[in-house]
């Protein structure tokens, strides 16, 4: 890094002020999750898939003056890590009667999971 000149700067401990717009966006994860899951007890994987989903729709928020011509897409995030939008419809709550399969073992166990997840993205 060194012979690239590259030099490191951090914020002041305690001072989240210097850092206003990453610091912006961690307090609205943070926000996202707590009012999500609230006091919910989830697995490490759900817990994963939620906060994937939020930083899908996190990255979806437009950088640019959203106008009234619909023809142009406003400029977020994903379109600069991934040059598309991540998310295109809201998410949608799944049936109990889409995940009943009589040919697996631990059917309850899975509609449980899913019916969970379902409602925390729902709330969120």
């Amino acid at each position: 890094m060194a012979s690239h000149r590259v030099e490191w700067e951090s914020n002041i401990k305690r001072a989240p002020w210097w850092g206003g717009f990453f610091e912006r966006l961690i307090g609205l994860t943070k926000l996202a999750i707590y009012k999500t899951l609230y006091r919910a007890c989830v697995t490490l994987d759900e817990l994963t898939t939620l906060v994937t989903q939020i930083e899908g729709i996190l990255n979806d928020c437009p950088l640019t003056y959203v106008g009234d011509m619909d023809t142009i897409s406003p400029l977020t995030p994903a379109h600069l890590l991934h040059g598309r939008k991540l998310t295109g419809l809201p998410y949608v709550l799944t049936s109990i009667d889409e995940l009943r399969d009589f040919t697996f073992n631990q059917t309850s166990i899975l509609i449980e999971q899913t019916k969970k997840l379902s409602n925390l993205m729902g709330q969120f």
